[in-house]
C-alpha cells in the first residue's frame, strides 16, 4: 500500500513538472524575440578535472510575465545541481550560474546525461517514460576514449533534440519561429588540441584556436548533433618520461664525471 502511494505521488510530480514546463514553453510563445539564454559549457582542465558550466538568464520581460513557472524551472536545476555536487552562484534576479565538477570523461558523461534527462536517476521506474519524455528535452552524450604515453585521445559525440520547441511554436502561434523562443549555444574549452570533425553541421561554430574553444550555436525546432575530437594531457605518462630522463642524464653526469677522474689519475 504503502509503494502504491508512492508511486502516485511520484507520478503526480512528475505531472506538476510538465505542466511546468508547457507553461514555460507557453510563455516563451508570447514573445517575438529570444526570451531564455542558455549557455551550456564542458571545460577540461586536465584528464581527472574539469566542469559542466551552464549560465541561464531569463529577460525580465518574461519573469515578470510569469514568475511561478520561471522560478519553478530554475528551481529544479538548482536542484538536480546540488544532486550532482555541484554548485550554484546567483548573478542577478534572473541570471544563474551553475557549476557542475567531473574527475573524468566517465564521470562526465554521466553527470551530463543525468542533468538534462533526471528520468533515469532522480526519478524511479514506476513513472511511465512517455510522460518523462513530454517534460524534458532529450540530450545525449558519449566519449570514446584511447590513453596514450603522454595524452588520451577523446571523441566526443552530442545528441540535443530540440524537436519539441518546433512543435509548441507550431500548436500555439504560426508566427513564431523555434530559433526565437530561446538562445542556445554550447561551449568546449579544452588544454589541448581540440578538432570538430562533424563536416554537415547546419548550425553556427565559433572556434578560438588561441584559447582551445569552440562553440556551437543550437537550433531550436531540430536535432542539434555535435562530434568533435580533442586531447587531454596524461600527466602520470608525462611524469614517468620527466622521472626517466632524469635518470639518463644522471647516468650520464655520473659516468662523464667518473670517466673525468679517471683520465686524470692516468
Amino acid at each position: 500500500m504503502n509503494s502504491c502511494n508512492k508511486t502516485h505521488k511520484q507520478t503526480d510530480k512528475v505531472k506538476n513538472m510538465k505542466s511546468i514546463f508547457f507553461c514555460l514553453i507557453f510563455s516563451l510563445l508570447i514573445f517575438l524575440s529570444g526570451c531564455v539564454h542558455y549557455d551550456i559549457g564542458v571545460n577540461f582542465y586536465s584528464q581527472h578535472h574539469g566542469e559542466i558550466v551552464q549560465h541561464v538568464s531569463v529577460t525580465e520581460q518574461l519573469s515578470k510575465f510569469s514568475p511561478v513557472e520561471i522560478n519553478k524551472w530554475l528551481n529544479s536545476l538548482e536542484d538536480r545541481t546540488k544532486k550532482l555536487k555541484g554548485k550554484v552562484k546567483k548573478l542577478s534576479e534572473n541570471e544563474l550560474l551553475f557549476t557542475i565538477p567531473f574527475y573524468s570523461s566517465t564521470d562526465l558523461v554521466e553527470k551530463f546525461n543525468l542533468f538534462f534527462n533526471p528520468s533515469r536517476s532522480f526519478v524511479t521506474s514506476g513513472i511511465e517514460s512517455e510522460d518523462l519524455n513530454k517534460a524534458h528535452l532529450e540530450t545525449k552524450m558519449s566519449i570514446q576514449q584511447h590513453n596514450l604515453l603522454l595524452a588520451e585521445y577523446n571523441n566526443l559525440s552530442i545528441e540535443i533534440d530540440l524537436r519539441d520547441l518546433e512543435i509548441f511554436s507550431k500548436k500555439e502561434n504560426k508566427l513564431i519561429r523555434p530559433d526565437s523562443l530561446v538562445d542556445l549555444e554550447f561551449t568546449l574549452s579544452t588544454p589541448w588540441h581540440i578538432k570538430d570533425i562533424h563536416k554537415n553541421n547546419k548550425f553556427n561554430e565559433n572556434f578560438d584556436k588561441e584559447k582551445q574553444r569552440i562553440s556551437w550555436k543550437l537550433e531550436a525546432g531540430k536535432i542539434n548533433r555535435i562530434e568533435t575530437v580533442f586531447w587531454t594531457p596524461n600527466y602520470l605518462g608525462l611524469g614517468f618520461v620527466c622521472i626517466f630522463l632524469i635518470i639518463l642524464v644522471g647516468i650520464y653526469i655520473k659516468y662523464r664525471v667518473l670517466f673525468k677522474v679517471r683520465g686524470n689519475l692516468t
